[in-house]
């Protein structure tokens, strides 16, 4: 007959725990030791029981008797594996056993104790299980989350000149070819990064980082290959460089344009030997990794003005992918300003629809210097500021908001007097300007002139120009 004893309402989020034992002295010792330590316990007389629990309700942990009639501890075991096989079991066992339970444990048990065991080690034993299940849990879950923010599906485009980009990622992703990412800030050169290493096959271990301009320099060699104790005034002990925490891994060489000469010649020759050596130490240590870098400057110039080395520069770039600005690719603005009102929605809990054809006008009109990174300070910035269910111009960033159309010249094909189209062009966009800068000011000409940039003098004369005409 089934036992059940279970805490009350007060210890429903305390972690569940399965006793399984066809002693019922042993059972009854487990919960109450259980129970006052905080866990919520069922317990069930045989496998049989076990498994059908098992079928119906989550645990934590199970400590199973490894010797039960009809189903034993291993049977329960396989059984667990299937139905939770995330979830822990200790095997308990008597002493003439042992060698049985060391061998379930080879088998997918997590630990075992024996039925003679004092009451603190069972805790000990418990909580450090149910630690390993909550750790691989979580685990998961950032493995979960970094996939569905580095997959190729997050990286949100429909121009053709970014859909090549992403084709070329995907090529790449999962070889071991170094890669050079190029592009202004802003473009998005960490989340590539990211995307390449997530869908490579080093993937299981994180992605190791280093920013090679914000470490000074005289702290960067160390950084990057790790010292020994008395290396120099400070080296207190041994420390492992960012090299080789990357081993099995990919080494993102952020800005790598900033990195010194000097250590640009021991940079190479890691990348060229697998292999580096600690600051203080000749030994060499061989490292397998990955190198992705990025940088914001121009490599090419940086090699002729001898800021950089040219040996190395072939050497990072032996697949390279360009990340264009974000006004070189204007047809994804919207489909990106969207993607980000529904990110920034849901952190600030803020309910917002849609963004208003002008609100979207004007992020089209503007040049992002700041590329994508601007784009989602600004619609972030226009979820906070927005009262309604749709953003308007007005909750956006001023500088925004004052952005005069972009001017496109539509010239007739029967025509080639340059001298005339010309006047004609600028007389037109003149005029286009000036009541653009007027409409975006309420009329005011003196705000309007400043937009312009001339001054109030120069906008009027210019308006009685129009008058006459």
């Amino acid at each position: 007959m089934k036992e059940i004893n279970s805490s009350d309402a007060s210890h429903q989020l305390a972690p569940q725990i399965l006793v399984v034992d066809d002693e019922p002295h042993v059972r009854k010792t487990l919960t109450i030791i259980l129970e006052r330590a905080g866990y919520s316990v069922n317990s069930v007389t045989d496998g049989d029981e076990a498994i059908v629990m098992l079928s119906k309700s989550s645990y934590d942990l199970v400590l199973c008797d490894l010797r039960m009639p009809r189903i034993d501890g291993m049977q329960v075991l396989r059984a667990l594996k299937i139905a939770q096989p995330n979830t822990p079991l200790i095997i308990i066992t008597a002493h003439g056993t042992i060698e049985n339970a060391v061998s379930a444990m080879q088998q997918g048990a997590s630990d075992y104790i024996t039925k003679l065991s004092i009451a603190e080690e069972l805790l000990i034993r418990v909580e450090k299980a149910i630690q390993q299940k909550t750790l691989i849990e979580e685990n998961k879950n950032l493995k979960r989350q970094l996939d569905r923010e580095y997959s190729f599906s997050n990286i949100v485009c429909i121009s053709s000149i970014m859909k090549a980009v992403l084709d070329r990622i995907r090529k790449v992703a999962d070889t071991q070819s170094t890669v050079l990412i190029t592009g202004d800030s802003g473009t998005g050169k960490e989340l590539i990064a990211h995307a390449i290493h997530h869908n490579s096959s080093r993937s299981n271990r994180p992605m190791v980082t280093v920013d090679c301009g914000s470490i000074p320099a005289e702290l960067l060699e160390s950084e990057l290959f790790g010292h020994t104790k008395g290396a120099f005034t400070g080296a207190t002990g041994v420390r492992k460089g960012l090299f080789e925490e990357a081993s099995g891994s990919t080494l993102f060489l952020d800005e790598i344009g900033e990195l010194p000469l000097a250590l640009q010649v021991k940079l190479l020759r890691a990348i060229q030997e697998r292999e580096i050596r600690r600051i203080g130490d000749n030994r060499p240590i061989q490292v397998d990794l990955r190198i992705v870098a990025a940088t914001n400057h121009d490599l090419e110039v940086a090699v002729n003005s001898g800021q950089f080395r040219e040996d190395l520069y072939y050497r990072l770039n032996v697949v390279s992918i360009h990340l264009p600005s974000l006004r070189h690719r204007p047809e994804d603005i919207p489909l990106l300003a969207k993607h980000f009102l529904n990110k920034y929605g849901q952190k600030h809990h803020q309910t917002i629809r849609m963004i208003a054809p002008d609100a979207v006008d004007a992020l089209m009109n503007y040049d992002w210097p700041g590329n994508i990174r601007e784009l989602q300070n600004a619609i972030e910035h226009a979820v906070i500021i927005c009262d309604s269910q749709v953003i308007q111009p007005t909750d956006l960033p001023e500088k925004i908001q004052f952005t005069a159309p972009k001017v496109r010249v539509n010239i007739p094909a029967n025509r080639l007097d340059l001298k005339n189209i010309l006047n004609e062009v600028l007389e037109e966009t003149e005029s286009q300007l000036i009541n653009r800068a007027l409409e975006l000011t309420g009329g005011n000409r003196t705000k309007a002139a400043e937009l312009l940039g001339i001054s109030r003098r120069g906008l009027l004369y210019k308006l009685k120009e129009e008058t006459s005409e």
